[in-house]
């Protein structure tokens, strides 16, 4: 019976739990799932538009790494991954309303953190020496988080340039960005922070249905709308040029629905020298 009771203990024992050190959280803490890909005829349900709102919130929370978010306000950015992380489990685990309260969350401490990101000067954060092992291995971290996210989205980030006018359509008599465009341009803007210098020259433009005057303006504001959520995402406005041309520049002629589909559409050219603007550009 000693026997008995001596064997029964050492296996309850020997299955106690390792538990990962206090305030480093298990490997769900650390880690993020991979989405099965969306494909191109896929219907958009509640839990695909959330991936793609969880995807732009996360290059969101990359920009503003890279403006100096982590060296600023390392508490905020920390938390804001974890959340971020949280709705991704939840999205895989079929939790949809949970995973779009935290969407909500994330969305308004991202916009907090770039709000003082924008009130202060860079110059007042600087490392300090003191936590430079620690904050060594947060930037490996946070580099393979933002590596990790670019293979998944290779499309988007690691080939910016031949996203630029993929996915660009309007619906009819509309300037509202459709999401997979939005996460091209996100991709873009994550390119750009690491460029120096450059120009981009966002045209937009409608199909053949409507007066001249109505089409021009409509062109206008889907130009528009594509410079003010790249403005939004942290590009700056003196970097873009504006303008529309109505019908004037369409990619196909005719008045079939899939070529007038076609040809409502943002093009963008980006440039490193300076470039004259057509007559009327803004």
């Amino acid at each position: 019976m000693f026997r008995l009771y001596a064997l029964t203990l050492y296996l309850c024992l020997s299955g106690c739990t390792h538990w990962p050190q206090g305030g480093h959280g298990g490997m769900a803490e650390r880690e993020r799932g991979r989405h099965a890909p969306l494909l191109a005829d896929q219907p958009l349900g509640p839990r695909q538009s959330l991936r793609i709102d969880l995807d732009l919130a996360g290059r969101h929370l990359d920009i503003l790494v890279l403006r100096g978010a982590r060296t600023c306000f390392p508490a905020s950015t920390l938390l804001a991954r974890q959340l971020e992380q949280r709705a991704a489990r939840e999205l895989e685990g079929d939790l949809v309303f949970d995973a779009a309260l935290d969407l909500l969350e994330l969305r308004h401490d991202l916009s907090a953190i770039e709000n003082k990101l924008t009130s202060i000067d860079g110059a007042t954060c600087r490392p300090q020496t003191a936590t430079a092992s620690t904050r060594a291995q947060l930037d490996i971290r946070e580099s393979k988080a933002i590596l990790a996210r670019q293979q998944r989205q290779n499309l988007a980030t690691s080939k910016p340039l031949l996203a630029l006018n993929h996915d660009n359509q309007f619906a009819f008599n509309s300037s509202q960005l459709n999401p997979k465009y939005q996460q091209h341009l996100a991709g873009l803007v994550l390119w750009l922070t690491k460029q120096p210098q450059y120009q981009l020259f966002i045209t937009g433009h409608s199909d053949v249905l409507g007066s001249e005057s109505y089409n021009q303006a409509l062109s206008t504001a889907r130009a528009q709308a594509v410079a003010d959520y790249l403005v939004s995402l942290g590009l700056s406005n003196s970097h873009l040029k504006v303008w529309g041309v109505a019908a004037a520049q369409p990619l196909f002629a005719g008045r079939a629905p899939a070529i007038r589909l076609v040809n409502r559409r943002v093009s963008i050219e980006l440039t490193f020298e300076p470039k004259r603007l057509p007559g009327g550009g803004k």
